[in-house]
């Protein structure tokens, strides 16, 4: 019976001893499975992240241009598309502009080419200019023109100076109004070269009606001014 019982004890154990050996096996088995997996995802992450990413569309946003292209046979020039020609007021020499906000106008603009009338168009401020071939460069704009006159200057129409340029001057003038002026010349007689080579005289004349004038649009025109 002790022979027996050792003997079934014995094989017991080695039973336990070869199932132990399988089972860690297994697992063994499994955890080499399971980072073999591990190791083959982070591989694969990592030649993601290596690998050059497809260059990104070019995205451009298209704004509406707010500004027209003003044409005559004699200039042109660029603003806002509330400015509008006046047909009905504008003749052969004479080319008639306004600025509106639903039906008040705000500005206006006159340009007078080769006129040959004695009347010359009075200010109460210049805007200086220079040609740059055929378009203009705007400059300094004086102050009203009656700190141009002297103390004693009578209240009528008369001529006053800025750097060099001549133009029409009302001292008691309340409205806000610009005339381009070139220096060495009468602003209501602008000799400006056209693109074929000749001259022509243009008296252009600027009126903010606002409460508060600002220079944006007599700048924008001015800079934008071209003979043709």
């Amino acid at each position: 019976m002790p022979r027996y019982y050792h003997e079934h004890s014995f094989h017991k154990q080695t039973r336990f001893i070869r199932r132990f050996r399988v089972f860690i096996i297994i697992v063994i088995l499994l955890a080499a499975a399971a980072g073999g997996v591990l190791y083959a995802d982070a591989f694969l992450q990592r030649k993601k992240a290596a690998a050059p990413s497809k260059p990104t569309n070019e995205s451009r946003a298209v704004v509406a241009s707010s500004t027209d292209v003003f044409r005559t046979q004699y200039f042109q020039f660029q603003a806002s598309k509330n400015w509008t020609f006046v047909a009905n007021e504008s003749s052969d020499k004479k080319f008639v502009y306004r600025y509106l906000r639903e039906t008040l106008v705000q500005h206006s603009l006159v340009v007078y080419v080769n006129n040959d009338t004695e009347s010359k168009e009075s200010a109460s401020r210049m805007l200086i200019v220079k040609q740059n071939e055929a378009s203009l460069q705007p400059g300094d704009l004086s102050e009203h023109c009656k700190t141009l006159l002297p103390k004693d200057a009578k209240n009528i129409v008369q001529q006053a100076t800025f750097q060099g340029a001549t133009f029409e001057c009302t001292p008691d003038d309340q409205a806000y109004s610009v005339i381009l002026g070139m220096a060495g010349q009468d602003a209501s007689s602008l000799k400006l070269k056209r693109s074929d080579g000749t001259t022509a005289s243009y008296t252009v004349v600027y009126q903010n009606l606002t409460t508060n004038p600002g220079t944006k649009e007599i700048y924008d025109i001015a800079g934008s001014f071209q003979a043709r």
